[in-house]
């Protein structure tokens, strides 16, 4: 409780009610005592009076008591009248830093018209707008400085606003789709037709380069192939030949314990050892995690990250691998490559949890719900919206498994069954969504030390059969003596 902005108390106040005199209109009190009398009451205005509903900070409700309960901090100003119609952009600032592509703006139009944006004159967007707040993408194909023109045209005439930005193209474009029909010609006046299909967002300026280059057979003569499992996060204490040799170069490389890696060893002729860079392309699949591929600098005896990419799907995918001479060939002419189905870097900012990991880093996430109790009890809405965002997210989180640790409900009382009917709803979207799920009971669920009331509803509305259930098709299994296993 605030008074004047100055915090004055502060309790549990769970299952404990607010005291009232109803010969004062307004009486707040934080005790009562057994001859029923208030202790310390307050009989101010109502006005002076803020309930928090929502976090708040004894700093917050200082500014409110200094700048709006004075009356001072809001003033109403003179109406004024404008002819013609308005458009008015709120975001970005003018001025502002974006990443170029498609730029998030927002808006008020004062009546509905057709919205046209001009980059450097060129058109990238139009279409017709209520009159109101305005959300729209607009594409932004620059790099610096640059200015998008707003015209507004409606009944009243045609309004414009200006929004100078500058503009940061420091993502790659998208990979393309190609298409070639290499493996269908052959010979010396053979030509090759490459189809290529870019995949952007909008209509975005990309500079390609194209090489052609006679394509040199990977065989047992000039290539070796080791493989192995580690249980390490990173590749650094690998080497050369680590691991042993593999009796065919066309290897699958699985591992339950551990991270499989693929060591390539490719043994170069005089003329491909005087060149200058050397382009290996590597095509396969790591499940939905990511494959990288590593050169081994023998200057440093170190390995160096060429590139990585994966698949959401589990499906194939290429890795077009590039390194340069001197970062790569031995003296004795060879060049070798790992190709690593692990983390390329140790997770970064592991206690900030709005940071998620990448999906392609980990192959399988455990979402933990600890002590749902006084959602369950006083706000349900809650915690069928919080089951309801881990449904909505298993997929790309790859949840395997949610595990809610305890305290699903507040209160087992007979007088309180109201908790399990709501408990029931929120784990219902769970098993809806075919998202494996289980509960370790707490102390708030059941009690042994009372009486056997309070162990009524655990297994009326949550009997083991349900949690036997939850994971059938999953992976997961009920094993002996009800622990969950995994095969």
């Amino acid at each position: 409780m605030f008074l004047d902005g100055q915090e004055v108390h502060s309790q549990m106040v769970e299952y404990r009610t607010t005291f009232s005199n109803h010969d004062v209109l307004t009486t707040i009190g934080d005790y009562f005592t057994n001859t029923n009398e208030l202790w310390s009451p307050f009989t101010g205005d109502i006005d002076e009076v803020h309930i928090a509903g929502v976090g708040f900070t004894p700093e917050f409700e200082a500014f409110r008591a200094r700048n709006l309960l004075d009356g001072s901090a809001v003033e109403v100003a003179d109406a004024q009248t404008r002819e013609g119609s308005q458009i008015v952009i709120s975001s970005p600032r003018p001025q502002s830093t974006v990443h170029a592509g498609l730029v998030p703006v927002t808006g008020m139009l004062s009546d509905r018209g057709m919205v046209t944006v001009t980059l450097e004159g060129d058109t990238v967007f139009s279409q017709t707008l209520d009159a109101g707040s305005f959300s729209i993408n607009v594409p932004v194909d620059a790099n610096g400085a640059a200015e998008l023109v707003f015209s507004a045209d409606t009944d009243k005439g045609r309004t414009q606003a200006r929004l100078p930005l500058t503009a940061e193209d420091a993502a790659a474009p998208n990979q393309p789709d190609l298409k070639d029909n290499a493996n269908a010609v052959s010979g010396p006046d053979a030509s090759v037709d490459l189809t290529v299909c870019p995949a952007s967002e909008y209509d975005e300026n990309v500079t390609a380069t194209y090489w052609v280059n006679p394509l040199i057979p990977l065989t047992e003569k000039n290539t070796q192939v080791r493989i192995g499992t580690t249980p390490d996060a990173l590749p650094t204490n690998l080497t050369p030949t680590s691991g042993s040799v593999s009796s065919s170069l066309d290897v699958t490389s699985t591992s339950r314990e551990g991270n499989p890696y693929q060591i390539v060893t490719v043994k170069l002729t005089d003329e491909q050892a005087q060149q200058d860079q050397f382009h290996f392309a590597w095509t396969g699949s790591g499940g939905t995690r990511r494959v990288s591929a590593w050169v081994f600098d023998p200057r440093e005896s170190t390995w160096k990250l060429a590139t990585s990419g994966s698949d959401p799907e589990g499906k194939e995918f290429t890795l077009d691998i590039r390194v340069g001479r001197e970062e790569s060939v031995t003296p004795d002419q060879t060049v070798t490559l790992l190709l690593w189905r692990g983390l390329t870097q140790m997770p970064q900012n592991a206690d900030d949890l709005d940071q998620l990991p990448a999906p392609e880093d980990y192959s399988w996430a455990m979402d933990h719900v600890p002590d749902t109790q006084l959602y369950t009890q006083a706000t349900p809405e809650r915690v069928n919206h919080q089951f309801q965002y881990v449904a909505d997210m298993a997929k790309e989180r790859k949840t395997a498994l949610v595990v809610q640790a305890g305290d699903l409900t507040n209160r087992p009382y007979l007088s309180q069954e109201y908790q399990f009917h709501a408990a029931d709803e929120a784990v219902s979207i769970l098993e809806d969504a075919k998202v494996p799920y289980l509960v370790s009971w707490g102390n708030h669920d059941y009690n042994d030390r009372h009486d056997r009331n309070s162990r009524v509803f655990l297994p009326r509305y949550f009997p083991f059969e349900r949690f036997e259930a939850s994971p059938v098709g999953t992976g997961w299994f009920v094993g002996n003596r009800q622990l969950l296993l995994h095969r």
